[in-house]
C-alpha cells in the first residue's frame, strides 16, 4: 500500500474513533432528571397569565375577532405555520424546488381568515402543558379547529410565549395538521 494513502487512512481512522468518542460522552451527558441546583422561574400568576392567553386566543377564534388575536402576540411576523408533510413538500417542489414546508401566510392569513369567514369556527385545546422559566414559557396542547360544529383538521399545537411590559405574548405558533377520514 502507498504509504501516503496508509497515513491518510489511519489520520481517518483516528479521527473516526475520536468522533465517536466524542459523540459518545456527549450523548452521556444527556440526563432527563432534573437538575439538582438550576430550576425552572414559574410562578402560578404567571402559568395562570399565560392560561389566559390560551382562552382569550380561542374565544378570539370563536368571536371571529382578528384584532383580539393581534393584541395576544408580539407582533404580527411570528413565525406562525404548519409545515407540511413530505408529500406536500413534494408535490410543492414539482414547481418551486425551494419549498420546505413552511407556509409564507402566517399569522396576517390565518387572523384574516377568522375575520372573515362566513363559517361558524372554534377551536379547542386539551392536554394543555405549560412550562416557563422566568420571562419565557411554552404551551403545548392538543387541538381540535372545528367549522360550522363539525371537525377540520386536528394536531398537536406548540407556542413560544414571551413576558414584556408585564405581558405574556406570544411570538411562535406551530402545528400539526390532519384531517379527519371522511364518511
Amino acid at each position: 500500500m502507498n504509504p501516503m494513502i496508509h497515513r491518510t487512512a489511519a489520520a481517518l481512522c483516528s479521527i473516526a474513533l475520536w468522533w465517536g468518542a466524542s459523540f459518545d460522552a456527549r450523548a452521556a451527558d444527556i440526563d432527563a432528571t432534573p437538575p439538582k441546583k438550576a430550576t425552572r422561574i414559574s410562578t402560578p400568576e404567571d402559568a395562570a397569565a399565560i392560561g389566559k392567553v390560551l382562552g382569550d386566543f380561542m374565544s378570539a377564534i370563536a368571536a371571529k375577532n382578528g384584532k383580539q388575536l393581534s393584541t395576544l402576540i408580539l407582533h404580527s411576523r411570528i413565525l406562525f405555520t404548519s409545515p407540511g408533510d413530505q408529500a406536500r413538500v413534494d408535490s410543492a417542489r414539482e414547481v418551486d424546488v425551494h419549498f420546505d414546508g413552511v407556509g409564507v401566510g402566517g399569522f396576517a392569513q390565518f387572523s384574516r381568515y377568522v375575520s372573515t369567514t362566513p363559517d361558524k369556527i372554534s377551536e379547542i385545546a386539551r392536554n394543555v402543558e405549560i412550562t416557563q422559566d422566568g420571562h419565557l414559557a411554552w404551551v403545548l396542547f392538543d387541538y381540535e379547529f372545528h367549522v360550522n360544529d363539525k371537525l377540520s383538521n386536528y394536531g398537536v399545537e406548540a407556542w413560544q410565549l414571551r413576558k414584556t411590559d408585564g405581558a405574556w405574548k406570544i411570538f411562535s405558533v406551530v402545528w400539526t395538521q390532519h384531517e379527519p377520514a371522511r364518511p
